[in-house]
């Protein structure tokens, strides 16, 4: 490794405790945590699925999980991004990341994913049946504003060089994001969401997305340590 990346500066560290324990305690004045996933599907990697969820869930740093499915690629700041938004003050910081870390390269781009799925009941079949239709684009409009709003909160100085394109659809938030990183580079999204329980618990899209994507996925952490 140091032949390769000579200008780092590599420390070895050997930890008598469990794997997620030892790496939270050495994380909590770091910038970014890196862990690899053999991915679900191997009988052994029930261990690395539950570290990997863990950290993501706890660690005071982003938390950046590299499937073993992972395409190999030049050492290089991620040139295209996915990050999946839903308004939260979380997923706020995980757009800010990536266009933070898009800007790092020439020609980097971020992909805003909006996705949501209406409760049955408010379906809008659902509501004509009951007599009432509502616009057909009334979601996408909230969409719009939601994310439009949030880009100009994040978007600065520093970012102007990135391309910055939305995705927005009424499927499953895990499966649209997936779907729409399935050839990038990274993909980030925030711990925790709107719907999520307050805790130490990793949110239910946050999970699913680290379970079944096959690019490296950088996961936020809900309240960020302030930095000097």
């Amino acid at each position: 490794m140091h032949a390769q990346y000579p200008e780092l500066r590599v420390e070895e560290v050997l930890a008598l405790e469990d794997p997620a324990t030892a790496l939270l305690r050495r994380s909590s004045s770091k910038d970014l945590l890196v862990v690899g996933s053999r991915g679900l599907g191997a009988a052994r990697s029930a261990l690395d699925a539950s570290v990997s969820v863990r950290l993501a869930a706890r660690a005071d740093c982003p938390v950046a999980v590299v499937p073993g499915t992972a395409e190999a690629k030049p050492s290089a700041p991620p040139r295209r991004i996915v990050v999946g938004v839903d308004g939260s003050e979380n997923s706020r910081q995980a757009l800010a990341f990536a266009l933070r870390e898009a800007a790092r390269t020439e020609g980097g781009s971020v992909v805003v994913v909006h996705s949501w799925q209406v409760p049955l009941p408010f379906h809008s079949e659902a509501l004509a049946q009951g007599g009432w239709s509502p616009p057909d684009d009334l979601l996408d409009l909230r969409s719009q504003e939601m994310v439009a709003d949030m880009l100009a909160q994040v978007t600065d100085g520093g970012t102007e060089g990135v391309g910055v394109s939305v995705v927005r659809s009424g499927k499953d938030p895990a499966e649209a994001i997936v779907e729409a990183g399935a050839d990038a580079d990274l993909i980030v999204v925030g711990s925790r969401g709107r719907g999520s329980v307050r805790g130490l618990l990793l949110g239910s899209v946050s999970q699913s997305v680290l379970h079944t994507a096959t690019v490296p996925v950088a996961v936020l952490p809900k309240r960020p340590r302030s930095r000097n």
